[in-house]
């Protein structure tokens, strides 16, 4: 299943399947909680399986309603953004270690990890040891890169 809003972000989704009486498969409910505050939604907003094209409204008016009780508030993505990906997150660690000659281990750094989890509740950063081997791979990778460059040079 794809899921194109970004509201899906604030919540785990989960598929919770559903018996008649006598334990026979009725039908299946996608179950929406929030990820970070769950103590700040009223309830856990679901969806039957069938409706998934139903809309986001009341999703995205729970978000916006556990933002405020964080004292925070909703920020729109601008076409400038990075979209979020663990992926790129740990290439952007790896270069910023590189390019700053910082320390493969500076992702153990309490102060680093509260502003991490400050500017994205949830994320999970890599152990250091990652960071070193994401390191080593685009070293190799733009070694080559060079290596070629100056083959057809």
């Amino acid at each position: 299943m794809s899921w194109r809003s970004e509201v899906y972000d604030h919540y785990d989704v989960t598929l919770q399947r559903n018996l008649t009486e006598t334990q026979q498969p009725f039908s299946m409910t996608i179950v929406f909680t929030c990820k970070t505050h769950p103590h700040h939604h009223t309830s856990v907003r679901t969806r039957l399986r069938g409706k998934t094209g139903d809309g986001t409204s009341n999703l995205q008016k729970d978000v916006d309603i556990c933002l405020r009780k964080q004292g925070r508030k909703r920020v729109k993505p601008t076409s400038s953004a990075i979209p979020y990906t663990e992926a790129g997150h740990c290439a952007l660690i790896a270069l910023h270690c590189a390019k700053n000659a910082h320390p493969i281990n500076s992702v153990l750094d309490e102060d680093y990890r509260l502003e991490v989890e400050m500017l994205r509740p949830g994320t999970k950063l890599p152990r250091a040891m990652s960071v070193h081997w994401d390191m080593v791979y685009i070293y190799v990778q733009t070694s080559i890169a060079v290596k070629n460059y100056f083959l057809v040079c």
